[in-house]
């Protein structure tokens, strides 16, 4: 695919390929040239990217003081994006520090709470990404809160993706997490572009128990819409109904 060795020492985690990546040049440690890129090789990832998405918080310190901490890949996707799908917080948490955006979004429209929810861990990484906005010194220009509910170019929101996996306790966190605030739930539970919401997208990958769940919780924003209710029940109410 276009990847040399420097690629796989950045991806990672032990301290044992420091030497590699210290003799990659300057352009090596660049995204793949357009040429690869042209030719289909994958993702134009820097190997900050490999670095986050892996865990290595030593080569993420080290290679984010040379390679700009919000580099797009081919298709858009940060370093950030990946650490929080890969579900490692302290990889994030340095991103962050060295002044990464939890505002970018790839080329499909997802932000880093769309690969957050898409991710390994999303009970610990969406709680971070709220909680990161909330305690900034300088808040950021638009709410975090209304990322969980945004659609991208597919009509997925963080419920759709959460439904893919199955993890409807996820999608409860984040309920939980906007306050059951009903304009934003019942935006987030639309259907997608297909005309699917996320209860029917969970049955269609076979998580029968999470569909059970998401649906119940559809027809509970759905009827306080309909009664004009400014939140809906609280989490646990939906899980025993």
């Amino acid at each position: 695919h276009g990847y040399r060795a420097h690629h796989w020492a950045a991806g990672s985690a032990t301290g044992c390929n420091e030497a590699c990546l210290q003799m990659a040049s300057a352009t090596e440690v660049d995204e793949l040239p357009a040429s690869e890129r042209n030719q289909g090789k994958r993702g134009g990832r820097t190997l900050l990217h490999w670095a986050a998405r892996n865990g290595g918080e030593k080569h993420v310190e080290m290679l984010s003081s040379c390679t700009p901490v919000n580099s797009r890949s081919a298709d858009g996707t940060t370093p950030l994006m990946l650490a929080v799908y890969a579900g490692h917080i302290v990889v994030a948490d340095c991103l962050l520090r060295r002044g990464a955006s939890t505002e970018c979004e790839n080329d499909w429209g997802c932000s880093c709470v769309h690969w957050a929810a898409m991710g390994e861990d999303p009970m610990h990484t969406l709680p971070w990404l709220l909680a990161t906005e909330r305690h900034a010194a300088t808040p950021a220009s638009s709410s975090l809160s209304s990322e969980f509910v945004r659609p991208q170019v597919h009509g997925h929101t963080s419920f759709h993706k959460l439904a893919q996996q199955g993890r409807a306790d996820a999608a409860l966190l984040v309920c939980s997490l906007l306050d059951g605030e009903t304009i934003l739930l019942d935006r987030g539970l639309r259907p997608d572009a297909g005309g699917r919401r996320p209860s029917e997208i969970a049955a269609c990958a076979g998580y029968d128990d999470a569909a059970a769940v998401l649906s119940r919780l559809e027809r509970c924003v759905d009827e306080a819409v309909k009664l004009e209710l400014g939140r809906v029940a609280a989490c646990e109410v939906w899980l025993q109904s």
